[in-house]
């Protein structure tokens, strides 16, 4: 029953107009209206009660029902739009607005436009895509806890390190084991990931380890590690590590780790490996599981979302993968050689002691 049938039979019991509000809820000013609007087109005891709401609306307030209709936007469109890098909702309600001016009907305002779109995402149970856009960002972390590698002959067991990596948009997730957190293994994990994405994103989102990133100020533009920076350079995406101690500028991931944690690590917690690629293929294997899970309160799976909405919006792969380097700054002896992993490696003797 709508708010206006039932203050006119609170009216009619003789309810004041403050009572009346608190009882239903609504604000004076809403009781205010319809008393007034009853008093400019009566409506009897009598006929009230036969009257469904939308009948009772039109006969208290006729004038509402001459006026022009304004135009539905396209929700679904907007949906989709929105899923392109730059769109936003303003942007899409000043582009509707141009459209129903040129057909000369009337819009509506943006803040109603915004509030039938929330309505339109809870009814189809949809994402609204305004936070991260498909194919925009890749967050990267280490997970805080390790795994056992054991040795075969002594039985003893030694750290490995997981790495993580999500696509905040869908959520889908990467994760592979290392022997080490140092710069060979940081790069080498980073192509594995773009391997198994299949595509790169516009932007990478690191924390502020020393194997990525060398420096990241206040006020100042991060500088990124020289390797770390080719490999961005390769993959054409750009480094922008999370701010100091501002987890959030991660959550994606941050989130991640936590929930592989729990089905990865937890799962294999009672499993002896022996061999870093045995363990990383049975990590895989539950990876895989925990991307094709299906949500909870929504449809699909994070490789489902991830396979329709967001890898058409990625950045294709070089077509070839990059080749880890590493830099060393070393001086040009007398003899004009230069010594790297105690091998020697002769240059022009022009550039003897630089």
């Amino acid at each position: 029953m709508s708010k206006e049938k039932q203050i006119l039979q609170l009216r009619i019991k003789g309810y004041s107009q403050r009572r009346i509000a608190d009882t239903l809820k609504v604000s004076r000013n809403t009781v205010a209206k319809v008393f007034k609007a009853l008093q400019e087109h009566p409506v009897s005891e009598d006929s009230l009660n036969p009257l469904n709401d939308q009948e009772l609306h039109q006969q208290l307030f006729p004038e509402e029902s001459q006026a022009p209709l304004l135009v539905t936007p396209d929700y679904d469109y907007i949906h989709k739009e929105l899923l392109k890098s730059g769109v936003t909702l303003k942007l899409l309600w000043e582009e509707y607005v141009d459209t129903c001016r040129r057909s000369e009907k009337p819009p509506y305002m943006y803040s109603q436009f915004c509030k039938l779109y929330q309505d339109y995402v809870n009814q189809h149970r949809l994402t609204m895509h305004i936070r991260h856009k498909p194919g925009d960002k890749l967050m990267v972390d280490w997970v805080g806890t390790p795994l056992p590698l054991y040795d075969k002959l002594t039985g003893n067991s030694c750290k490995v390190y997981l790495f993580v990596a999500t696509l905040p948009f869908s959520m889908y997730c990467f994760a592979k084991a290392c022997l080490t957190m140092k710069e060979e293994d940081w790069i080498n994990v980073h192509i594995s990931m773009y391997e198994y994405f299949g595509a790169s994103t516009r932007l990478i989102i690191p924390d502020n380890l020393k194997t990525g990133i060398l420096s990241n100020k206040k006020h100042e533009d991060p500088i990124v590690n020289h390797a770390y920076q080719e490999l961005a350079d390769h993959y054409q995406t750009a480094v922008l590590p999370a701010r100091v101690l501002a987890p959030k500028d991660k959550a994606a991931v941050e989130g991640a780790a936590g929930q592989v944690t729990s089905h990865i690590i937890a799962k294999l917690r009672n499993r002896q490996f022996f061999d870093i690629n045995e363990m990383n293929t049975a990590i895989r294997k539950e990876l895989d599981r925990f991307n094709h899970n299906e949500f909870q309160k929504r449809d699909g799976s994070r490789y489902s979302v991830f396979a329709e909405e967001e890898f058409p919006f990625m950045q294709p792969l070089p077509k070839y993968l990059y080749e880890f380097g590493q830099w060393k700054t070393a001086t040009v002896q007398l003899n004009y050689h230069i010594a790297i992993d105690y091998q020697n490696y002769s240059v022009p003797s022009e550039y003897v002691k630089c």
